[in-house]
């Protein structure tokens, strides 16, 4: 189940609608789930919704609070530089609750959105890996640590990777776990795995569910993603490919990089380089850094700022014009100090014009006084 399905304003900005609205709908979806015992996964999206998305886990969760009912799961992407530090924050979760929590482990589809929104936005890095083989060890250091989280931890291994599979089979017997893979791919690799009929894993096949206009953007990510060269999908159909290529260890591949960051992603204030530096955006879709945000404008509408020393000035509040409601005030100079201040720029402008743009540039990146 993907939240935004259920949620229109799924976003960091309608935080409170959002989680009071999703908290009501999903715990209806998952109370409906339990009663049929069928197992509900709230699936993953872009990484902006995570925090967000893990609160409303969370309170439907609380509210569930059924330790006979273990069906209520999570998605979590390791492409993303926050994998593990979710499966530490799921497996308190499940301690405090006193349940076990499914964990569907993923390597991620939206690794395009997530790049170009982090260049656009001018975001300080990406939140997640530039290189697949750091996904795929990401991948790897998660399997393990669900390895000694399956106390509260229940492990669901979605891949059509050879590789990831045979990882799995090392740390996990066939009671312990379970694999996932997409309706029409992966037979013949599941099938190889379970020739041994007295000691089968199980393997929970995928398909999606939903009208040609909801279902059409699923299967052509699906395409794209599994396309693509350097997917094992595509790959392992391919007579030129050396078996060794196909198997390769994530980790010699990360050892033998130079870098951890792909070349050919530039980070985003490297986006114009050589010809200027990106300008620098505010990650909107982080609540702690919107949190900083709107405790520093509360605090400068506390306590306004003048012009300059010296400057008289009139408190002027500053009105919500959707709803009237004061959201704080600003303080306007009077006739004679803006008279006084631009007879100054007007003064000064000769000379600054003639100075080079480097230098002028340079001026307004020094911190103020």
């Amino acid at each position: 189940m993907k939240l935004s399905a259920l949620c229109p304003r799924f976003e960091v900005a309608q935080w409170r609608r959002a989680q009071q609205e999703l908290t009501d709908m999903l715990g209806q979806l998952a109370r409906a789930a339990r009663d049929r015992n069928i197992p509900l996964t709230v699936d993953a999206e872009e990484s902006e919704r995570l925090v967000l998305g893990l609160e409303v886990f969370a309170g439907v969760l609380r509210v569930l609070n059924d330790a006979d009912w273990q069906g209520f799961g999570l998605a979590v992407q390791a492409y993303q530089k926050r994998a593990l530090p979710v499966l530490h924050w799921l497996n308190a979760l499940a301690g405090d609750i006193g349940t076990r929590i499914p964990v569907r482990l993923v390597k991620g589809a939206y690794w395009d959105t997530e790049i170009k929104l982090a260049q656009t936005r001018g975001l300080h890095d990406f939140p997640v890996f530039t290189r697949k083989c750091n996904t795929d060890l990401s991948w790897q250091a998660a399997m393990k640590t669900l390895a000694r989280m399956k106390e509260h931890l229940s492990p669901q291994f979605a891949t059509h990777n050879a590789w990831s599979v045979a990882s799995v089979k090392a740390y996990f017997s066939p009671g312990e776990c379970e694999f996932q893979r997409l309706h029409g791919m992966g037979e013949i690799l599941y099938d190889v795995l379970n020739e041994n009929a007295d000691n089968r894993y199980r393997c929970r096949v995928y398909a999606p569910v939903g009208t040609h206009d909801a279902l059409l953007p699923y299967l052509v990510r699906r395409l794209l993603e599994n396309g693509a060269n350097t997917s094992f999908v595509h790959r392992i159909a391919d007579n030129a490919v050396p078996v060794d290529a196909i198997v390769a260890d994530p980790v010699a591949q990360v050892t033998h990089n130079e870098g951890h960051r792909h070349p050919a992603v530039v980070l985003p204030k490297d986006l114009f380089a050589p010809a200027r530096t990106n300008s620098a955006g505010i990650n909107l879709g982080d609540r702690a850094v919107v949190d900083r945000l709107l405790e520093q404008v509360a605090r400068h509408a506390r306590d306004p700022l003048p012009l300059q020393k010296g400057t008289r000035e009139k408190s002027v509040p500053i009105v919500n014009p959707a709803t009237g409601e004061a959201i704080g005030q600003s303080g306007f100079p009077d006739k004679e100090t803006m008279h006084a201040a631009l007879d100054r720029v007007a003064a000064a402008w000769p000379k600054w014009e003639r100075r080079p743009v480097n230098e002028r540039a340079a001026c307004w990146r020094k911190p103020p006084p």
